[in-house]
Parts: structure tokens; sequence; C-alpha cells
């Protein structure tokens, strides 16, 4: 699922920060269908429309197709009892000023850079055309270079800078489901219990939703990561089990540094939690290497 031979250096640009160490489990065959990483910062109050066609322009040779969408509020892991005194986000929905949420795609429509002022966000998503899983490393890099990018862009316009307050990492899988909902859940993860009732017969929808705290250098809470599965057909009306699993926290510093260590310590946590949730059967048909 989550980490993977690598496709390669898909644009060749290097960075000035260091990958993490590659010493975690991979798979040959997951059954990853998008990843995506994204750093959420404080809004960009100088970023007005006129300034979407020259971030379209700074990026247009990579990626030269752009879609509209509407933008995505701010989302920050809290921790304590909830108090009624307290607003469920930082910033008003305000802060945004309506502004879309633009997409930028390539021309494969593999790759895609989606921006609004106060989120960037850098997905993979697979196509029929693109069999090969990026590693972490490879998202992480091509990510990082962006960010790069993006922050010069901002700073030669002086729009602002970037001040990191949450980030995200996202995987989305598409598990076949071909003999039934409840025995590929049974058959997949360790905490499923495959009841099939001789009465009620087989279950025609099921679906699990978990959080885990994630813990930072000093034990302390700085965000959780997410295990959702629901059950649904593919394109092709096929029976699957949708696996989306998001790690997200606050970095230890406001920089773009400690954002990529964030992403890092989510990346890592997410890899051996999901080992635990995942049975060894179906970990031995996505091929796991050790």
């Amino acid at each position: 699922m989550l980490l993977s031979p690598t496709a390669g250096e898909r644009s060749g640009r290097s960075v000035d920060a260091a990958m993490p160490n590659d010493d975690l489990v991979h798979f040959g065959r997951p059954p990853l269908s998008e990843v995506a990483l994204s750093i959420q910062f404080e809004s960009l109050t100088a970023f007005s429309y006129a300034e979407i066609g020259a971030l379209r322009d700074h990026f247009r040779s990579s990626f030269p197709r752009v879609e509209y969408h509407p933008p995505l509020p701010p989302a920050f892991e809290t921790f304590g009892p909830p108090s009624v005194l307290t607003m469920p986000f930082p910033f008003p929905f305000a802060s945004i000023g309506g502004m879309p949420r633009v997409w930028l795609i390539d021309e494969q429509g593999v790759d895609v850079l989606q921006f609004q002022p106060d989120r960037f966000t850098r997905n993979w998503r697979k196509t029929e055309n693109d069999a090969e899983y990026p590693h972490y490393d490879t998202v992480r890099s091509t990510f990082l270079s962006d960010l790069h990018s993006l922050a010069a862009f901002l700073e030669e316009r002086k729009l602002g800078g970037l001040v990191p307050t949450q980030c995200e990492i996202t995987y989305v899988n598409q598990l076949s489901a071909p003999d039934g909902y409840a025995e590929l859940m049974g058959r997949a993860f360790s905490n499923w219990r495959n009841v099939r009732p001789s009465v009620l017969g087989e279950s025609d929808n099921v679906a699990f939703n978990m959080s885990f705290v994630l813990s930072g250098a000093e034990g302390a809470p700085v965000g959780r990561v997410y295990f959702q599965a629901t059950s649904g057909f593919d394109n092709a009306g096929q029976r699957v089990v949708h696996l989306m699993v998001i790690g997200r926290g606050a970095p230890a510093t406001s920089t773009i540094e400690g954002a990529v260590d964030l992403l890092d310590l989510a990346h890592g946590h997410i890899v051996k939690s999901f080992l635990e949730l995942t049975t060894a059967e179906i970990q031995a048909e996505w091929e796991r290497r050790a």
C-alpha cells in the first residue's frame, strides 16, 4: 500500500533537505490509488484574484491544465476536552476570502498542485496508463521542490511568506472485494471480526473509522493518524473497499523544514501502524518486502 519501489524522480529536481531513512517495509503491488502531501499555513491576505494568472504562469511548464474548486476550511488537530467557548478553527472561513482552490494539473493528469491562500497540496494519482507507484521519498522530493518554488514566487511578488500551522499526508487505497465486503474485511484487517449471521446473510455495507494520537520527540501529542474504511464500487461497478489513511499535525517549528519533519514523522507512524492493522495474508498479496 504505502511504500513501494520508486518510480524514479519524475522531475529530476534536487532539494535541499535530507531524505528520511529508507528502512521501512515496502510493497511490490500495493492497492494505492492516490497520495497527497499538504501544508496549511497562515492566510496570505495579500494574495488576490489577480495573482491567480501569475501563479498559473509560474507552474505552467510542468502543469499546463487548470481547474477551480471550492476552498477547503482550515483543519487543526486539538487535544484535551472540547470547550464551548472556543471556535472550531482559529481563523474564520472569510480569511480565505472566497478564493477558489486552484488545481494545476500535468499533461497526463497524474500530478496535481492544489493552492488556496492558506493551503498547498501536491497529489499523485494513479491512472490507467501509469502503473508504477511512487516511493514516499519521490513524492516528498517533488512536493518539497514545488513548495520552495511557491515560496520563491510569493517572495518575488511580495505576497508574504509561508508560516506552516498544520501538515497532512494522505493515502487513498482501493481494495478489490470480489467475494464480498465481509470476506475482504475479515481477510485484510486484523481488528475485524467477520460475523455472518444465518438470518441476516452477507453484509452489503461495511465501514470503520479509527484515530490514533501522533506523539512528538518529547512524547507530547502533535497530531493524529486516521484510518477510514468504507465499502463501495469502482468505475467498472465492481465491489471495493476504499481505505483512506491520513496523518495530520502541527510542525515543531513554523518553517518548511519543520513541516517536512512532521510529514516524515507521520509517514513512519502510518507505515508501522498499517502493518499492525492488516493481516499477513493480505500483506503477502501486496508482495510485502521487508
